[in-house]
């Protein structure tokens, strides 16, 4: 990680790396997606789990050599996938609850100790589709891995929300 990503990460919390696939690696998991997972017209927000059973381009994304490098860093040599899942989203959908902060389900922590950034949990989420901000879909708000007051949170449509003040996925 460059000494920029390592500001931001301890400053937001999290970090968008662009371009980390290539068009045949966006295109293929979008393939076996349609045929394992097929859109059902009506249904919102489907989400399936153990994606990684679906074969050789879904087990690339695991351990994909652009983001090794920032788990090593972020969590350790010897990191690993404690969950892997899929959500399949369409314009409109609404998404989970928000969560995260000190003290949130025991593996859900950050600290910073002898010039290291330790993570108790480390998220990596890979769009296969456009994601330009504002579409909705994925939502992060910067610093809330530090926060005390998770639950105060502002809820969907506030003011805080409506200014901008929580982020949206950019592309």
């Amino acid at each position: 990680m460059t000494l920029e990503e390592k500001f931001l990460f301890d400053l937001q919390g999290y970090l968008v790396i662009k371009n980390v696939l290539t068009q045949a690696e966006v295109a293929e998991p979008n393939a076996v997606a349609d045929e394992k997972f097929p859109r059902v017209p009506g249904q919102t927000g489907q989400r399936t789990s153990r994606v990684s059973t679906w074969g050789p381009a879904y087990q690339a994304l695991i351990d994909h050599p652009k983001i090794v490098p920032y788990l090593v860093e972020l969590i350790d040599s010897k990191f690993r996938l404690d969950h892997d899942y899929c959500i399949f989203m369409h314009e409109g959908d609404k998404g989970g609850n928000l969560h995260g902060g000190e003290g949130h389900e025991g593996d859900h922590w950050y600290k910073y100790r002898d010039g290291r950034m330790l993570n108790g949990l480390c998220v990596v989420t890979f769009f296969l589709t456009p994601a330009a901000v504002g579409d909705g879909g994925f939502a992060r708000i910067p610093g809330t891995h530090k926060s005390n007051f998770v639950q105060a949170v502002p809820p969907e449509g506030s003011p805080v929300r409506a200014h901008g003040l929580c982020g949206a996925a950019s592309g």
